[in-house]
């Protein structure tokens, strides 16, 4: 008897098992759209508008739901970065690039990105301060005010390549504003620039700049 009820749960084992194979084998390969959703989404370009304005030029995203000022005479561009990633690049008149690395002048990337996944990190640390600081020499963890709303900053710098600066805004559920730059050594410039742009982030208001 005993040896009977050994022989059936061999047997019961081995059918579970086959099943599995069966199904890792033959079940159908999951679809490019639900590989789509692993992972952070990008805004699509098409929804990224220019808007002429008594006030200057604005780059507008109504989809997304946010406006910021160009800079007056800076060329704005839709670009892929390495990453496949759509981006919005302002640069100023006296860009100059050499190997894909700036030399000269200034430029600021801008996309928009939906992740509940990072947005929750972003509130989470935004929220709790003290989890910012850090003992690391020329690298700047901080919170700013952006709009009516609050962002994460982090930088790092050194002498050679100058200063690295990325901005994330987590302005509503689950979409992230990211802006970034590169400040060559011994230049303010491209940081006041990239400063005044994130003044002039708004998330509110969009339709009265057609007015």
């Amino acid at each position: 008897m005993r040896r009977k009820k050994f022989w059936f749960l061999i047997i019961g084992a081995l059918i579970v098992i086959a099943g599995f194979f069966i199904y890792l084998f033959l079940a159908p390969e999951p679809s490019q759209e639900e590989w789509v959703e692993i992972g952070p989404k990008f805004e699509e370009p098409q929804y990224y508008e220019l808007q002429e304005t008594e006030e200057g030029t604005f780059l507008v995203n109504k989809h997304a739901g946010f406006s910021l000022k160009v800079p007056d005479g800076w060329k704005v561009e839709k670009e892929q970065d390495a990453f496949q990633t759509w981006q919005v690049v302002l640069s100023d008149p006296q860009l100059e690039m050499k190997e894909h690395q700036l030399t000269k002048g200034c430029l600021v990337a801008a996309h928009v990105e939906y992740d509940e996944y990072n947005y929750n990190y972003l509130v989470e640390k935004i929220s709790n301060p003290l989890s910012l600081e850090t003992k690391e020499e020329k690298v700047t963890h901080k919170v700013i005010q952006v709009d009516n709303v609050k962002g994460y900053l982090r930088s790092g710098s050194s002498e050679e390549i100058g200063e690295i600066i990325y901005v994330e805004i987590p302005y509503k559920p689950y979409a992230i504003l990211v802006l970034m730059t590169r400040v060559l050594p011994n230049s303010s410039y491209c940081k006041q620039a990239l400063n005044q742009i994130i003044n002039d982030i708004s998330f509110d208001n969009l339709d009265a700049l057609e007015t």
